[in-house]
């Protein structure tokens, strides 16, 4: 009988042990990552507004067609970019490759290198590309795997921003700036 309760208090500390590794994180306090020319670098969460962490890949399709519609998110919000940050994350890729990506694409928005673990950390998987939505507190509020379109991106992004405190006349402007 000793034995059997043994087993089974055993079972379940390693499952418990399992289930708190690859339990998924639902905040981001920071994000330490590397720029382009492989200085380490901390990111935080837009205080002001939401941030949109992008992991792509150089050798993903996905990744290089869905960039375009980020860069057109970031114009759009250029002038209002305190409430919303863009921000690309590279991973799994040459870091050699990655500034001819970005010239290829054409994107202006900040980018950098991060790892495979971190990409886990936040989403509990390594698919690429994969899109994570910060609010101010850096709780994530979005995850989308795949490639997002332009459309579902702008929709969200004027969903958080009309439910935030915004005034009317920012909501306006930010509405009537669309194409």
């Amino acid at each position: 009988m000793f034995f059997t309760n043994y087993k089974m208090t055993l079972l379940a500390v390693l499952l418990f042990f399992v289930a708190f590794v690859f339990a998924q994180t639902n905040r981001v306090e920071s994000l330490k990552v590397k720029n382009l020319f492989g200085q380490e670098t901390e990111l935080r969460p837009n205080s002001n507004g939401i941030t949109i962490l992008n992991f792509w890949a150089t050798w993903n399709a996905s990744s290089l067609r869905e960039m375009p519609n980020f860069e057109k998110i970031y114009q759009e919000f250029l002038d209002n970019n305190d409430r919303v940050k863009i921000i690309g994350i590279a991973v799994m890729s040459d870091s050699a490759k990655i500034g001819k990506m970005l010239n290829l694409t054409k994107v202006h928005y900040p980018n950098y290198i991060g790892t495979r673990k971190q990409l886990f950390s936040l989403t509990n998987n390594l698919s690429i590309p994969q899109t994570i939505i910060l609010d101010n507190q850096g709780q994530i509020i979005q995850k989308w795997n795949g490639e997002q379109n332009y459309k579902v991106l702008l929709e969200y992004v004027l969903k958080y921003l009309n439910h935030s405190k915004l005034s009317r006349r920012e909501r306006k402007l930010n509405v009537l700036t669309r194409d």
